[in-house]
This record gives structure tokens, C-alpha cells and sequence, in this order.
């Protein structure tokens, strides 16, 4: 039995609906929205991201240089000759968190540390103390006696014979509110985030610890 005759038919409608399906526009739009889609969210959730670890960024230097000013504008008093505790513990557990609201210095490897260093006539840069949120044993910092100099940050400082300079450094972990791969890292992790700034004390010297 020949099938061919019947085949025929068949074969001519199936065609004549490919060729219409691929004229036909309807759908196209829903299609390009749910490909586009994808991307704006992703877009939208990265803005946010990036926003707010800028914002943070910026809250952190301008804390650094506040807290900065106003330790520099201390100076030893008579009775007793040296910067008390309590005038620093007042500048970071109080002063501080208002400039850097709404974030905090909080958690592990979070804390702000105040350091004197001079350098000595005859010899090289000496760091005289350090004074931090937290424990004021085991402050965290990045300064360094090295090659007869004063590294911070990884950075080299140039200091003349009886300078003396004030360094405050300010480490935070910075969690994103959504994904760290939007800016680098991992989701699971947070950021690291150091800021520093050094100044001159208008009220020399401050080379005694604080007490």
C-alpha cells in the first residue's frame, strides 16, 4: 500500500505552521522581559551593594579624621603630664559611634587604635604608645619599625629628628546587606575595611602614655 498521497498533506500543513510560527511576533515582548528581568534585579541588588559599602567607605574616613582632630588637640597637662584615659575612652566609646552611625565598630577585627610616635635624635622612630576601643593591651595596628623608618598601612613615613605625629587607624568589618560578590569576595564572608590618618599634635609633646 502506497502512503505517499496522505503523507503529503501532513507534510504541507506542518510546513505551512513552521513558516507561520516563525513570522509570528506574538510573545516576543514577554520573552525579552523575562530574559531582561534577570539582569535588572541582579543590576538592582548590585547597586545596593555597592552603594552602601561606598557610604561606609565614607562614614570611615570622616570618623578617622574627626577622631584625629580632636586627639590632636590634646595636650599634657601639668597635673598629671600626660593625656588621661578617660579623655580617650570618652573620644572612642562616645564620640565615635555618633560620627560613624549607623555603622558600628563591632566584632572580630573591628576596633580603632590611637598611637604616638616620634622620632628619636639619634636613632630610629619610636612608638611611644598605643590606646584602643576594646583592650588596650593588644591594640590592633599596622605600624612597623622598619629600615630605620615608621611603616603605616604599608607605607612608608618620613619623619625628621624630633618630629612627632599621631596616628589613628581604624580596622571595621563591613557585612553588604545582600552579596560581598557584588563587590569582591565571598557572600559568606565579610570586608575588611582600614582607614588611617596621620597628623602633627598641636599641643607637643604626647610622648608620655595616656593614664
Amino acid at each position: 500500500m502506497n502512503h505517499e498521497p496522505m503523507m503529503q498533506p501532513r507534510l504541507s500543513s506542518l510546513t505551512t505552521n513552521l513558516r507561520r510560527f516563525a513570522r509570528g511576533v506574538q510573545g516576543i515582548a514577554t520573552i525579552e522581559f523575562a530574559i531582561a528581568v534577570n539582569v535588572l534585579v541582579i543590576m538592582l541588588i548590585g547597586s545596593i551593594d555597592i552603594t552602601q559599602y561606598a557610604l561606609t567607605l565614607q562614614k570611615a574616613e570622616k570618623t578617622v579624621n574627626a577622631v584625629n582632630d580632636m586627639v590632636s588637640q590634646l595636650g599634657p597637662y601639668l597635673n598629671p603630664s600626660h593625656i588621661q584615659k578617660t579623655t580617650l575612652t570618652g573620644i572612642l566609646n562616645n564620640g565615635m559611634p555618633s560620627l560613624l552611625a549607623p555603622y558600628t565598630v563591632t566584632g572580630t577585627n573591628s576596633s580603632i587604635t590611637l598611637s604616638d610616635v616620634n622620632q628619636n635624635p639619634a636613632g630610629p622612630p619610636k612608638v611611644n604608645w598605643h590606646f584602643c576601643s576594646g583592650s588596650n593591651t593588644n591594640c590592633q595596628t599596622t605600624i612597623q619599625v622598619v629600615n630605620g623608618g615608621i611603616s603605616v598601612g604599608g607605607s612608608q613615613l618620613a619623619m625628621s629628628s624630633g618630629d612627632e605625629v599621631i596616628i589613628v587607624e581604624l580596622f571595621m568589618q563591613y557585612t553588604p546587606p545582600i552579596n560581598a560578590n557584588f563587590i569582591f569576595g565571598n557572600s559568606n564572608h565579610s570586608i575588611s575595611i582600614y582607614k588611617y590618618l596621620i597628623s602633627i599634635p598641636r599641643n607637643p609633646p604626647l610622648t608620655v602614655p595616656p593614664g
